[in-house]
């Protein structure tokens, strides 16, 4: 191997020994070059910090705000860079191809970067993220480059770089092509150690370098390398690595997408949406630290209007507390923007910022405000600002917001605008809380010294005497008025800045702001407020829109209610299909109706178990009166009549104790009624007296006439439809039941219209029939035309006289 690499590298050491002879650089050149082909790289086998990649890409001017107190110049470095990189290659934006070029230039940039990187300590590298992000992006659209690269140091380094010795370079290192480029790097009279370099995603930068003609290929941090051999020499080492293949390198060089900060946000709503868990931590950079500009006045002299004497302040803030140097009192001093004339204040808790100044000179009215970020004074010339807006400064333009305090009327200012109007805000002077809101009428600020204000209360303006609501929408905390006070609690909105829909309810007990972002709260459900964690319902009248309150939460779906205000009925039903509350006006619907929702238009049917009071609910409106059902809640079983007079529900909840066609006696309105089931529609049809089996009933909803027998063994009714045939059944005729499967045969006595059964099939038609109630004899024949009951009363019939049916004169 030492033979081979002697036959390789002899060029390369006859080369350096006759540099060693004859060349000889000073020191003051070598001084004025880069050492980023010479700096050291330390040995180092941990994984290379890249948790940079999870940052958004921003501009460069932006990327190096962090870097400012640690980089000497880096603006007019940044600047050169730009003006150099206006029209870049490869496809680069100029921020991308500035990013390489700053890092080429012979500054100090690229040693403090190294210096960070080198040490592989998070708390070291933060700063430098938002540079790395595009300063990666920016190599990893460069194509990688497969070839032989070098690189040097100063000192004797043989011991270190054993063969099969595995490392990482956790820095940005910086290789040529050329080999005299690196000569130039290295001294003529120490001992260096030369790498020679296999790279495998090497990115030439020569393109986009401060200086182009060095042929640079950079290898980004986090290059895996393994020392294949080395060929030792009294002065100069050659060191032969080879860059290892990096299974993940596509995936560690691929351009995230910039993720976007989720701000915190406090919701008073009984849900919040959950954010999406990421993958790896995200990375928190530390706080950028970048100079604040003072905007205060350097100096400016006053006069006490106390005792008349004049003081200087250094840095003076407009408005801000001045204490006289002679008298020791206290002023403030705000300067007209009209005339520029100075108004003094001899009561210095008078004034406070933000607060409107009619000037003694000019009669103007204006007001000032001092930028918490920069203390600019922005001035509003006519005076309206209002208290707890948002500001943009005129200098810095950052956000910021400022509020009086009610009891001590010092200021309370916020940085970064966060104040939500409407909350309560303790004083940062004197501890003590208060709340304001802004009239949307007159502009003017209501106070509320007794901490009473709630969002989407009706609150009157005690100026201009007109009434309004407010609320924060929970998506954009952005302010939605309603300047009339007409928003009904619970109904959905959308606010008037996001365009997204919300609804707001406030507690009954507490009257906190309760807020629903997907909107799915529906009038009537029982609320449990977050704050006071008591239950209510609420449900705002179809009448007059009045909100009514139920403190209990005891109103009970269907029943009738009876307004505050108006005092009209109303009721309401939710929709087991899509869950909209149908609020009813009157008292129209009752308990087994069939109801259409308003919003979707499907039907359903809504009862009230009589065992557990639970509500039931038939989402197609398939129960038919009279059935027998089963509680989903506490399976037991019941069935359900309305009277036919007042439609009172009549619920029966013994099992198998009511049957169609038996007398119902109303517990309500005192009357009676017998009742069947439509065998087409199953609407119910009433009748005064027992309806007669056998006998033709039209129905009053589907128009479809039918004849009904009750099964002698189970009480099921069986029935027929005469559609093609006036009478589909024939008296007397064998039934087998479609219940039970059981057969038998009936007869309708003409004396007491009492039927009359043979349970085991053994009448023959014309024979003699005693009745079972009146026991009068009586026969029938059936009518072989059109299937008519031909009854005789006195049982005379006569088989050889023959007769004539009284339905269709047909001869039997």
């Amino acid at each position: 191997m030492a033979k081979t690499l002697n036959d390789k590298y002899s060029t390369i050491i006859l080369t350096l020994q006759f540099t060693d002879n004859v060349v000889d650089i000073s020191s003051s050149i070598l001084d004025r070059m880069p050492s980023r082909f010479s700096d050291i790289e330390p040995l180092n086998t941990k994984q290379a910090i890249d948790a940079y990649l999870l940052c958004k890409i921003v501009p460069l001017s932006e990327a190096i705000i962090p870097l400012l107190h640690i980089v000497t110049d880096i603006l007019v470095h940044i600047n050169t860079a730009k003006l150099a990189c206006q029209t870049p290659s490869d496809k680069l934006t100029q921020d991308e191809s500035a990013s390489i070029y700053l890092y080429t230039m012979d500054t100090e940039f690229y040693s403090k970067l190294n210096k960070a990187l080198r040490t592989n300590v998070v708390e070291n590298i933060k700063a430098w993220f938002l540079y790395l992000k595009l300063f990666h992006t920016a190599l990893n659209k460069l194509p990688s480059q497969k070839e032989r690269v070098w690189r040097g140091i100063v000192g004797n380094f043989r011991s270190q770089y054993t063969k099969g010795t595995r490392f990482i370079w956790t820095g940005v290192s910086s290789t040529s092509t050329d080999i005299g480029i690196i000569e130039h790097f290295l001294p003529n009279n120490k001992h260096t150690t030369i790498f020679s370099i296999n790279c495998l995603y090497g990115k030439s930068v020569t393109k986009h370098s401060a200086m182009p003609n060095e042929q640079e290929i950079i290898l980004m941090p986090g290059t895996k390398l393994v020392v294949s051999g080395i060929l030792k020499n009294p002065l100069h080492d050659i060191i032969d690595l080879k860059e290892e293949i990096n299974p993940n390198f596509i995936n560690s060089l691929t351009i995230l997408p910039a993720i976007k900060v989720s701000v915190k946000k406090d919701h008073s709503s009984p849900t919040s949406p959950k954010a999406p868990l990421l993958k790896k931590p995200k990375v928190v950079l530390p706080p950028i630290k970048s100079p604040v500009q003072d905007n205060s006045e350097p100096q400016r002299t006053l006069i006490c209007p106390h005792c008349q004497e004049k003081n200087t302040y250094l840095h003076y803030k407009q408005g801000s507390l001045s204490t006289c140097y002679s008298c020791k009192a206290n002023f403030k001093q705000v300067t007209c923007p009209h005339c520029q004339k100075t108004n003094y204040c001899k009561n210095s808790h008078a004034y406070a910022s933000s607060r409107q100044v009619d000037c003694a000179n000019c009669q103007k009215s204006f007001q000032q405000l001092n930028c918490p970020h920069c203390n600019q004074c922005n001035y509003f010339l006519n005076a309206n600002y209002i208290e707890g807006n948002t500001v943009n400064c005129c200098t810095c333009k950052k956000p910021f917001q400022v509020m009086i305090c009610t009891h001590c009327s010092s200021e309370n200012i916020w940085q970064n605008a966060d104040h939500v109007e409407g909350s309560r805000v303790k004083c940062s002077n004197c501890k003590k809380d208060f709340q304001k809101v802004n009239c949307p009428h007159c502009n003017k600020t209501i106070i509320f010294p007794s901490l009473g204000y709630n969002e989407c209360l009706r609150i009157p303006c005690a100026s201009c005497k007109k009434i309004f609501q407010k609320i924060i929408c929970p998506h954009c905390q952005a302010r939605c008025s309603w300047e009339n006070a007409d928003y009904l609690p619970g109904t959905r909105t959308s606010c008037g800045s996001c365009k997204k829909i919300f609804q707001c309810v406030n507690c009954f007990h507490c009257k906190t702001p309760l807020k629903w972002l997907k909107s799915e709260y529906e009038q009537g459900s029982v609320v449990k407020c977050t704050s006071c964690s008591k239950k209510f319902q609420q449900i705002n009248c179809p009448h007059c829109k009045v909100t009514n309150w139920y403190r209990n939460a005891d109103y009970v779906q269907g029943s009738s209610t009876r307004c505050s205000s108006c005092k009209e009925k109303f009721q309401l039903l939710a929709c087991p299909n899509c869950s909209t509350a149908n609020i009813l006006k009157g008292t129209n619907f009752y308990h087994g109706k069939r109801q259409t929702c308003f919003r979707c238009k499907k039907p359903f049917q809504m009862m009230r178990c009589p065992h557990c009071h639970e509500i039931e609910y038939f989402k197609t409106a398939t129960y038919r009166q009279g059935n027998q059902t089963t509680c989903l809640h506490c399976k037991k079983i019941y069935q359900l009549l309305n009277c036919s007079y007042c439609f009172v529900a009549l619920y029966v909840n013994a099992s198998n104790k009511y049957h169609e066609n038996i007398l119902i006696d109303c517990l309500s309105c005192k009357r009676s009624f017998y009742h069947l089931n439509c065998c087409k529609c199953g609407a119910a049809e009433y009748f005064k007296t027992p309806y007669q089996y056998g006998s033709r009933d039209k129905c009053s909803s589907c128009d479809v006439t039918s004849q009904y027998v009750k099964c002698f063994h189970c009480n099921a009714m069986n029935s027929w439809q005469c559609i093609t045939k006036k009478y589909a059944y024939g008296h007397g005729w064998i039934v087998t039941c479609d219940r039970c499967q059981k057969k038998y045969q009936h007869l309708q006595c003409p004396h007491c219209n009492t039927a009359n059964y043979s349970s085991n099939c053994t009448y023959v038609e014309g024979n003699r029939v005693k009745c079972v109630k009146c026991e009068k004899l009586f026969q029938h024949r059936q009518c072989k035309s059109c299937n008519a009951s031909n009854y005789f009363p006195n049982a005379d019939y006569d088989a050889s006289k023959g007769c004539i049916c009284w339905d269709c004169y047909a001869n039997i």
